[in-house]
């Protein structure tokens, strides 16, 4: 029985218990958990390819000691994910360490029966698995692997099914890039709860979704419905510099810096009324701010009187320095071009928040606030 063990700084051994202990010691460590461990023996690793990089290997004995903890006092990391792009560039892959990959599956093979050179009757699956910038890399998945994966293909699933795959061997041959499952240490995660599968998720597709039908949410951009959706900040402000004032659109990373709050917990702290907005923004009002906007040719040409913000910064002394001199003196409005980007810098005091009945308010799901 093997074991990855990570410590508090990230670092991580490769522990082996002996088929004598296992019996003992199986279903009392589980995976995820934290424990105190002592008493071991420690050997060369001899191992090909290492999950790990080190040069040890940790041992059970009969002496060795496990005691639980209930509350951890460090995170774990489960995953040290390889990149697609780091995978497919490399002039030459190092296959005697496994790595973890995470993706979303696009393609497969029909699963093929094969007999192994001990006589072991095992099967074969090939998979497609591409990420968020749609490079694509061949799987190739063993034994119960294929029985953990084939149902959810064949579920009729209409949202992407992402996986991540740990401990797997990269390898090259004829110029082609893949990875294959090694033995019993790999490992096959389809735990749509997983924060990485999550994470994965929202950033493949960060736009709008239309109005939930049923349970589920369908996006008109990728194509696919969602079983859940992410809230998101979109905000409307008027910002003023004592000679006149704009109105500049906020998104969610953005609103999210300002008033100091994720959009969900917003939602979860503040009482909103029928006619007002978020106490949590109050946080933003009165502020000095620099912000780079986007100015499109609909804002030039007067069709669009609302600017999108694209970044900010509240720095006091980045502020001070980039104002200019006669705006310091005498408060009035300043632009400053910044090369031939279409974009503008302003220093602006935030004044009020637009509030309306636009249900069109968040990026990803339902209505949150008016704006």
């Amino acid at each position: 029985m093997e074991l990855v063990l990570q410590d508090s700084k990230g670092h991580r051994l490769q522990a082996s218990i002996p088929k004598p202990l296992v019996k003992k010691w199986k279903d009392v460590i589980v995976e995820f958990q934290m424990y105190t461990m002592k008493n071991f023996v420690v050997l060369d690793n001899t191992t090909y390819p290492k999950v790990t990089p080190d040069k040890y290997i940790l041992v059970f004995s009969h002496r060795t000691r496990v005691h639980h903890v209930e509350h951890p006092s460090f995170p774990l990391d489960a995953f040290r994910l390889k990149s697609f792009k780091e995978l497919l560039n490399a002039d030459k892959l190092d296959d005697s360490e496994l790595i973890d990959i995470i993706g979303e599956v696009v393609g497969k093979e029909d699963p093929r029966d094969l007999v192994t050179s001990k006589g072991v009757e095992t099967k074969r699956l090939a998979i497609i698995l591409q990420d968020l910038d749609n490079n694509k890399i061949s799987c190739a998945l063993f034994g119960k692997m294929v029985d953990e994966l084939l149902p959810h293909l064949h579920d009729g699933r209409v949202e992407p099914l992402i996986v991540v795959l740990q401990y797997f061997k990269p390898n090259r041959w004829n110029g082609k890039t893949s990875v294959q499952s090694h033995f019993y240490v790999s490992k096959l995660h389809i735990n749509d709860g997983l924060k990485e599968v999550v994470g994965f998720r929202n950033r493949k597709c960060p736009k709008k979704v239309d109005t939930p039908i049923g349970n589920r949410y369908e996006c008109t951009r990728c194509g696919h419905t969602h079983g859940c959706a992410s809230l998101r900040f979109k905000v409307q402000v008027m910002v003023h510099d004592g000679t006149g004032s704009i109105t500049l659109l906020l998104w969610d990373k953005e609103t999210s810096q300002l008033c100091g709050k994720k959009a969900e917990q917003v939602m979860e702290d503040d009482v909103i009324g029928d006619d007002a907005y978020p106490p949590t923004f109050d946080n933003m009002m009165d502020r000095k701010v620099l912000f780079k906007i986007n100015v499109k040719s609909a804002n030039i040409k007067g069709f669009d009187q609302i600017y999108t913000v694209m970044k900010i910064c509240d720095d006091e002394d980045i502020i001070e320095k980039n104002m200019p001199k006669e705006i310091a003196e005498s408060t009035s409005t300043f632009f400053t071009e910044i090369g031939g980007n279409n974009s503008l810098d302003m220093s602006e005091n935030i004044v009020n928040i637009k509030s309306d009945t636009d249900p069109q308010f968040t990026l990803v799901s339902k209505d949150m606030f008016k704006v």
